[in-house]
């Protein structure tokens, strides 16, 4: 899970959350909560499994 593109936080009431992180570390990304790091887990699978098919469009 931890490869440097993800920042995983807990909250105050033990639910865990992850940022997907761009090139120079910024948060271009932010999960759902989760309540167990095994849900976490899948969900960041799923992304290391999509996010390279993924098309950034830059609004800015």
């Amino acid at each position: 899970m931890e490869d440097g593109r993800y920042a995983v936080q807990r909250n105050e009431h033990g639910h865990f959350a992850f940022n997907f992180l761009g090139e120079s570390g910024e948060a271009i990304g932010v999960s759902a909560l989760f309540p167990t790091p095994e849900g976490l887990g899948r969900a960041i699978a799923v992304l290391k499994q999509l996010a390279p098919m993924a098309v950034l469009v830059d609004n800015t």
